[in-house]
């Protein structure tokens, strides 16, 4: 992911923002249920390097979508941002995994550069029909405004989620700086609530407004993205201490998708992630696992 992407992260300060003050129930003592689900994905589930290393030597093309979902419970699922996919399609995918599973879907580009003035096509019926077609694998999907979408289409985008059904859930991805400022935020953030619908909180280092860690449903999806350097380390068992204080404050479920600049980076960072939460922190989290166990003291920065 190229989004907030630097040169050099030395003097980049990654903590986290003070969480808002906000009446929301969620994160703010408002317990709803016992116990916080966390899924840690990737973005991807088809790199060939992937075979025989983290994928069994033995693993098909048309088996690594299993492969992938035989460990992790969850997946940032980027093929529908390109296109709607075909009942059949999507049939497929879910024959390689668990009932368990949550594909992501990212809403396609197509519909999100102007969600409300698609609302009515053939081309959003196509998607509402692709959502129901992912049935109970099904996670929230999301919607990634472009950058140039900014505040001034605000009183368009608030009546585009009045008019979304609360069946499926949805988060919002923001990314012009216009929308972070503190009263505008926190103004959508009440709105976003009110209706159900969860905000993307993306952690990057040359975007550090996008990391505002707002939660507006009581499941939330984090897009970590990684730099490939030691800091990442550092920043990762933050987020696990987050992750443990929220599981006491509202939060039933956590989408965790990690990036980093190589396929193996993000695969191997995941991997210590999911191990540092379940062993530090007691948690059960499904995690990617490598296919060699002699292979689990790879640097995770080669």
């Amino acid at each position: 992911m190229d989004f907030g992407r630097i040169d050099s992260y030395s003097s980049v300060n990654y903590a986290f923002p003070p969480e808002r003050n906000l009446d929301l129930g969620f994160l703010a003592g408002g317990k709803l249920s016992a116990g916080l689900r966390v899924r840690i994905g990737l973005t991807a589930f088809s790199e060939k390097d992937w075979v025989g290393n983290f994928y069994p030597s033995t693993t098909k093309t048309n088996q690594m979508l299993q492969a992938y979902a035989s460990n992790c419970g969850t997946i940032e699922f980027n093929p529908t941002y390109y296109g709607i996919p075909t009942d059949l399609q999507i049939q497929k995918w879910r024959a390689q995994v668990d009932p368990s599973f949550k594909f992501c879907p990212k809403f396609p580009s197509t519909l999100s550069k102007d969600p409300l003035n698609t609302l009515g096509s053939f081309e959003w019926e196509e998607w509402i029909h692709c959502l129901e077609a992912f049935g109970q694998n099904a996670g929230p999907c999301f919607m990634q405004l472009p950058l140039n979408y900014g505040p001034e289409n605000e009183n368009k985008l608030l009546q585009f989620f009045q008019s979304w059904d609360n069946s499926k859930s949805l988060t919002l991805e923001l990314r012009h700086p216009g929308w972070f400022e503190s009263s505008r935020l926190e103004k959508l953030a009440q709105f976003l609530f009110d209706i159900g619908i969860g905000l993307v909180i993306t952690d990057v280092a040359g975007r550090k407004d996008v990391c505002h860690m707002l939660c507006t449903a009581s499941y939330c999806i984090v897009r970590f993205v990684g730099n490939q350097h030691s800091s990442d380390l550092t920043r990762l068992i933050a987020w696990a201490e987050k992750l443990h204080l929220w599981e006491s404050n509202g939060l039933k479920d956590i989408y965790f998708f990690v990036h980093q600049p190589s396929p193996e980076s993000s695969f191997k960072s995941a991997h210590w992630f999911g191990q540092y939460l379940n062993k530090n922190l007691k948690m059960n989290v499904s995690f990617p696992k490598y296919a060699m166990p002699n292979e689990q003291q790879m640097s995770l920065f080669i």
